[in-house]
């Protein structure tokens, strides 16, 4: 509401006279706020200030009066008006409309809190002006004026006042340490010279408190945050003419356990504070965030604690795009010049480095050979678990040695970008490419300039890379690969096998022979009407379908993560979940229905059991229940019902407390007086309940608590149903009673 009061040229501020008594009283409800005094009985004809819901009751009634000025040319909070003009010339007008609205319903105002025309004024506590909000003088000056305390009253009084200005104090949590730790429970009041300190500066900033900007409709804004030991802080800036402003300052003080997270951790909960404290503005606004750490790829870890993941989906209700940090160009952002204070830049320093090498580093060995028969490429691609991906690659061109072993790193290359890895470490055992590559040799030759220029294009996909020259005796598996693509010429889709020999011919053991077919890496072509292929085009490039929902999409797609290039969604409890196509699904169905493990379970259990295995897919509780129902060995051996099919009777009662049900239900928690046991009877035609807690139910606790809640209250039934409890069999001794 302030902010929607800012930045216009003229306003006029009008307050209502003794607002909540021109609401006059329901007659038929005046005698139900009758009072006795000395002189005679009263009640009141108009609300009186001491009811609860006469704040609520007073906005609706402006809320109905003003409805079509509202957010146009007029704000109203409870007796405070205000009208506002874009510009001069229009405000004659809009006071006119505002006041023939206070006509119709015949509302007074206040003549001495009412002005008229102004071009800044007081509302809710701050100054608006055609600038913007500033702070209110008053509260200022409160905090100016104010001495050195010399109590525990005195430093309450002290931090409410601050927190009345905390939209525009600048890590306010870090400017009020010494103040908040006073106040901690058993601690004796002392006040030493820190404390002095950070009063003085404290009223030192507040001489020269920023003006805040008002955001336009849908403008976006860029969030700044800040990390330090003991508070986390952010502020919403706006750019405005090529200068940055402030929208609203926002801090929080570390709860001990939070002070133990990691520095990473503390700065997602900057964002996360933020994105509460001023969610109004997250929800109606693109937010920049202006980071140099990996806060998005930290949201996104499939490793990721309970914590961060709940996080992660909470954020992902807004529109955010995570930028690295650009110049501060305003003085009021001087406290923010970076994301974490001076004392633990180190320390985050070596956490960001340590999650970059957590991701594990790739190994990739090249070789290139040319001869008179050909020129081959050796690629031999090692993973951090030890997996090898050979390739043998033959070139149909000729090229040189050195051309060779070009050719041959950027085909490694292009395979680890294709796999999108980001942490490679390569090895090859040619000293001139090494050489070309550090900077260490000149490059001869327009050939070979070319090829380093590709190369290099390419190392800057990696975020970790290094290149090394290893001696050939060291390189010989991708040599050997190599020498096999420039001496052999194999025809198309021909693979060749190796051959593992476990024993020699003259082992009369039996020879056991294993065929490994060289692998071929395999990416599936993006299908457009995949439900996986809008999910993955958001994770990789941040693109949102048109005919989907932005908020709702977001909050969707937080479930997922890639690894691999392989899609896979987020369980509550329990491994990842592969995300499968259509014929995948169809497949893992079947096997685990009819597989070798298989048992043949319903829709149900099949969904259950897939789920266990680790697999998702949309609509899988609906495949399975289909897939089981088709099942043809299910239709074979199934259960044969022989019983006649029978229609459903209806158990009816014809009058109240004629028919009653009978039952017990225990073990519950045990209650006051060792109470584990609770008889209930139901009436069938009221569902009135009658229950009571034993410590045991036996037929003499029956007997008394029908006697007692049913008998003398309801009469005689004329059933009781139940079942075959021996605890019911006790008809013989409510006769005999």
């Amino acid at each position: 509401m302030v902010d929607a009061t800012a930045g216009h040229e003229m306003l006029t501020f009008m307050d209502a006279s003794s607002g909540f008594q021109q609401i006059q009283m329901e007659p038929s409800d005046q005698e139900d706020t009758a009072f006795m005094t000395p002189t005679g009985i009263y009640c009141y004809t108009a609300m009186p200030f001491g009811l609860k819901n006469a704040g609520a009751t007073y906005q609706r009634l402006v809320n109905m009066m003003f409805k079509d000025k509202l957010g146009d040319t007029m704000e109203v909070y409870i007796d405070d008006m205000v009208v506002k003009s874009k510009k001069a010339e229009d405000h004659l007008q809009d006071i006119k409309g505002a006041f023939d609205i206070l006509d119709q319903y015949n509302m007074k105002l206040n003549p001495a809190k009412c002005h008229f025309g102004v071009g800044a004024g007081k509302f809710l506590g701050y100054m608006v002006t055609k600038r913007g909000i500033e702070a209110s003088l008053e509260q200022i000056k409160a905090i100016l004026d104010i001495k050195s305390p010399s109590n525990m009253k005195d430093v309450q009084r002290l931090t409410g006042r601050v927190a009345a200005l905390n939209r525009f104090i600048s890590r306010s949590s870090e400017k009020c340490k010494e103040f908040y730790d006073i106040l901690k429970k058993n601690k004796k009041f002392e006040w030493g010279e820190k404390h002095e300190a950070a009063l003085q500066d404290l009223k030192q900033y507040l001489s020269t408190a920023p003006l805040l900007m008002k955001p336009e409709d849908g403008e976006p804004l860029s969030l700044y945050l800040a990390v330090s030991g003991n508070a986390v802080s952010a502020v919403l800036v706006k750019d405005h003419e090529g200068q940055q402003y402030p929208v609203y300052y926002v801090s929080k003080s570390l709860l001990n356990a939070e002070a133990r997270y990691s520095h990473l951790e503390k700065l997602i909960l900057a964002l996360v504070m933020a994105s509460t404290k001023l969610r109004h503005y997250f929800e109606t606004h693109r937010i920049h965030v202006k980071t140099n750490y990996p806060v998005k790829n930290v949201l996104r870890k499939p490793e990721m604690s309970g914590r961060m993941a709940k996080w992660s989906v909470k954020l992902s209700a807004y529109d955010l795009i995570y930028e690295p940090r650009n110049a501060i160009k305003s003085q009021a952002l001087a406290d923010f010049v970076a994301d974490f204070s001076s004392d633990v830049q180190n320390e985050v320093d070596l956490e960001v480095q340590q999650l970059r090498e957590s991701s594990g580093s790739w190994t990739l060995y090249t070789d290139g050979a040319s001869n008179v028969r050909g020129v081959g490429l050796g690629i031999l691609l090692k993973s951090p678990q030890g997996d090898i991906i050979p390739q043998a690659v033959r070139c149909e061109f000729p090229a040189t040695n050195n051309e060779a072993e070009y050719e041959a790193l950027i085909a490694g290359f292009e395979l680890a970008k294709n796999m999108n890895i980001k942490n490679l470490q390569v090895y090859v055992d040619s000293l001139l490419i090494t050489n070309h590559f550090n900077g260490s040799y000149a490059v001869k030759g327009e050939k070979l300039m070319e090829y380093l220029g590709i190369l290099k294009k390419i190392a800057g996909y990696f975020d970790v890379f290094t290149l090394e020259q290893v001696p050939r005796e060291d390189n010989a598996e991708a040599d050997a690969l190599a020498n096999l693509g420039s001496s052999i010429r194999i025809p198309e889709g021909i693979p060749i096998p190796i051959l593992h020999i476990l024993y020699p011919a003259t082992d009369p053991q039996h020879k056991e022979v294993a065929s490994i077919h060289d692998p071929e890496v395999v990416y599936p072509e993006e299908d457009p009407k995949s439900w996986t292929t809008p999910i993955m085009r958001y994770l990789k490039e941040g693109h949102i379908p048109e005919d989907e929902n932005p908020k709702a999409f977001r909050m969707k797609v937080s479930r997922f993560t890639i690894t691999n290039n392989i899609l896979y969604k987020k369980s509550l409890a329990g491994p990842y979940l592969r995300c499968l196509e259509d014929p995948e699904a169809k497949e893992v169905l079947q096997d685990i229905h009819e597989g070798d493990c298989g048992n043949h379970t319903g829709g149900r259990s099949l969904f259950s059991k897939v789920l266990r295995t680790g697999y998702y897919w949309p609509t899988m509780r609906k495949d399975a229940a289909e897939y089981a129902r088709r099942c043809d060995a299910c239709q074979r051996h199934s259960n044969i019902l022989h019983q006649p099919a029978e229609p459903l009777y209806l158990v009816a009662s014809p009058w109240p407390f004629m028919k009653w049900g009978m039952d017990i239900v225990g073990k519950l928690p045990k209650a006051p007086g060792g109470k584990v046991f609770m008889l209930a009877m139901t009436d069938y035609f009221s569902k009135w309940v009658e229950a009571e807690a034993f410590v045991q139910v036996r037929d003499q606790e029956v007997v008394s608590f029908i006697k007692r809640n049913i008998l003398t209250r309801f009469g005689v039934p004329a059933e009781i149903i139940y079942d075959n409890g021996s605890q019911f069999m006790f008809w013989s001794k409510i006769t005999q009673g």
